[in-house]
Order: structure tokens, then C-alpha cells, then sequence
């Protein structure tokens, strides 16, 4: 990604469509950002952090493809943490105003949005069957795989 300088960023700025920059100035984005990430436990310092990402994505300056990654690096997040967070933002924030970022950042062709949805169907099948895993507390382990389990006569 190039340096986003201030140059840039109003250059930017100025080839949004007028909801992304009234969206931009509102307050209300900032303090959705803000109750989303102090819901997921995040700190002040890492809130602004996630602020900056939020504007660079509305921007158009961060691409979507890199938005995820670019949250998971810089708030330092586990996969399921950054998952959560990025859920959220999109259902609070992204939604909607999702037609103009698809403006901004493209539309892409009717495949790649076929095939956009079945990836995200993909995960979130994933992600229920994990939970599912995970919810049953019924765990069963052999007594040969585990070394510090007396066996019972």
C-alpha cells in the first residue's frame, strides 16, 4: 500500500461520493467504531488505531481484501478476535453505506461476487460447525494418549 499522506488522503476524500464524506464527518461512525471496540475489549490506543482503519477502508484507501488483515496486524488479534471485530464493523457501519463503498472500491463482476458468497457461506458454515464442536462438553480422551492419567482397576 502507498503512503497515505495527507495529500492523498484528500485526494481521496474528494473522489467519494457525498453520503461516504457526510459519513466521514458524522460523529455517529466514530462513536459506533468506538462502542464496538471497547465491546470486544480493546483499549483506547488500539480504538484509534481501529478508527484510522475504518476511515482508510471508507477512503477507499485500504482495499477489502487487505481490511482484515490490516485489523488482525495492527490491533494484534487472534483470527476468531479479528473475525468478531470485523463482523460487527461490517453489520453497524458498512452496511449501510455498502452500495457507495462498492462504488469506491469497485463493483466487480457478477462472478466474483458468486464467488465472494459462497467463500463468506464457507466461513460462517465453518465457524457454526467449530462452535458447535467447541459447545459440546462432552470431550472424550483415551487413557493411551494421556500421560498423566492413572488407570483404574
Amino acid at each position: 500500500m502507498e503512503e497515505l499522506t495527507p495529500e492523498l488522503l484528500e485526494k481521496y476524500y474528494k473522489a467519494l461520493p457525498d453520503n461516504l464524506r457526510s459519513a466521514l464527518r458524522d460523529k455517529s461512525i466514530e462513536n459506533e467504531v468506538f462502542t464496538i471496540g471497547k465491546k470486544r475489549g480493546l483499549h483506547i490506543d488500539l480504538l484509534e488505531i481501529l478508527m484510522s482503519e475504518v476511515h482508510f477502508f471508507i477512503l477507499g484507501a485500504t482495499h477489502p481484501a487487505d481490511f482484515k488483515r490490516n485489523i488482525s496486524k495492527k490491533l494484534d488479534l487472534d483470527s476468531m478476535a479479528t473475525n468478531d471485530l470485523v463482523e460487527d464493523l461490517n453489520k453497524e457501519i458498512f452496511l449501510p453505506i455498502r452500495e457507495s463503498l462498492q462504488v469506491v472500491h469497485g463493483d466487480g463482476g457478477e462472478a466474483e461476487r458468486k464467488a465472494a458468497k459462497n467463500f463468506v457461506t464457507q466461513k460462517l458454515n465453518q465457524t457454526e460447525q467449530a462452535s458447535e464442536k467447541t459447545s459440546d462438553h462432552s470431550i472424550t480422551r483415551s487413557a493411551d494418549h494421556d500421560p498423566y492419567r492413572e488407570p483404574i482397576d
